[in-house]
């Protein structure tokens, strides 16, 4: 805890490494960071696991939820690390989530669905799920947004 704010280091599942001899070495992880009024999940760079209902259980509900929604294709590759957009939504709601922002997509062609095709993704999954656009943000590179 520092000046009113409580953060918790949360599991997230990926890989690390920047060559061969280091693979693994190092964690990765996601944040809660919770205030006297708010409280704000970051879901780092993590593939869709069922750890995510039980952060929800103990440490929500969250005001805001950023999770990664790009880089998901193929599944064969991308599976373990990196969350669809359906996926990505079905985290929002297992921890509780009451607004959404879409992070880690648009801005490095790394996977191969076009880089620009996470959000329409988002926007059809959030429709379908009775879900609309006050509280699933999908923010524009460099739109700021208060909460």
């Amino acid at each position: 805890s520092f000046n009113g704010l409580t953060l918790t280091c949360l599991p997230a599942q990926h890989f690390s490494g920047r060559s061969f001899w280091d693979r693994n070495r190092r964690l990765w992880s996601g944040w809660a960071v919770a205030g006297r009024e708010k409280r704000f999940f970051f879901g780092g760079d993590s593939g869709y696991y069922d750890v995510f209902k039980e952060i929800g259980h103990r440490l929500g509900p969250f005001d805001l939820v950023a999770v990664a929604i790009g880089a998901y294709l193929p599944p064969s590759i991308m599976k373990l690390t990196h969350t669809t957009p359906e996926e990505a939504l079905q985290l929002f709601e297992d921890i509780k989530g009451r607004r959404f922002v879409g992070i880690h997509w648009g801005t490095f062609d790394l996977a191969e669905e076009p880089i620009e095709a996470p959000p329409g993704r988002v926007e059809a999954e959030a429709r379908r799920r009775g879900l609309g656009p006050e509280r699933i943000w999908l923010l524009m590179h460099g739109e700021t947004r208060g909460w």
